[in-house]
């Protein structure tokens, strides 16, 4: 809020850099400042899949802010579609001035909170318990594993020892629910991606159905 941003500007020291957006952040991405000097470049390993960055490992200091599997959407305002970019800007900011780009600002999109979004719409009607990340599902009395959500959306089926027809007619109606309406987003994602890096902008809008 603006209470909050007008201390962090009280307290700096030094030259402070901005960045603003006009319009609003995709859901389930947020802001992560991480010091570059503090930057290893082995702590992260990037990977270019259906035109977005994913983060398929983060370690140190990267991984206590991104977690393996989000997608990294920008750095210092600058849209990534490759993860060639994204390590270059992470690694050094562009611009003649160091002491200005000692911070990077990256905005992280969350794949851990869009398929626990669409798990807990989708699936409310199912008698599960859901991991803490929502990534796998048991059945409430037996507590058998029954399915695991991959990070590509893909609903895994994990056991149908001793469960009726009706209830494997619901995993699999949810299963191909969950899938549809994940693709959806990331597709919708991937469009805005591509548009704020034609457009050269900063704010990258993303909406979706589901």
């Amino acid at each position: 809020n603006a209470k909050k941003a007008a201390e962090f500007i009280r307290l700096t020291q030094g030259p402070l850099r901005l960045v603003t957006f006009t319009g609003k952040r995709p859901r389930e991405s947020s802001l992560v400042m991480l010091r570059r000097n503090s930057f290893n470049p082995s702590d992260v390993w990037l990977a270019n899949r259906n035109g977005m960055v994913h983060v398929v490992k983060a370690r140190g200091k990267f991984g206590r802010s991104i977690r393996d599997g989000d997608v990294l959407l920008s750095v210092d305002g600058h849209t990534v579609l490759t993860a060639t970019r994204a390590s270059e800007l992470l690694s050094k900011p562009e611009g003649s001035d160091p002491e200005a780009g000692q911070i990077a600002i990256i905005l992280v999109f969350s794949l851990a909170k869009l398929r626990t979004r669409v798990a807990k719409k989708l699936g409310r009607k199912l008698p599960f318990t859901w991991s803490d990340d929502y990534s796998e599902g048991s059945l409430v009395h037996s507590g058998t594993r029954l399915v695991k959500i991959h990070d590509d959306g893909n609903v895994e089926s994990l056991s149908r020892l001793g469960i009726g027809a009706p209830m494997l007619d619901e995993i699999e109606a949810f299963a191909t629910s969950f899938y549809d309406c994940f693709q959806q987003a990331m597709d919708s994602l991937h469009r805005a991606l591509v548009d704020a890096a034609r457009e050269n902008a900063t704010t990258i809008p993303h909406s979706h159905s589901c």
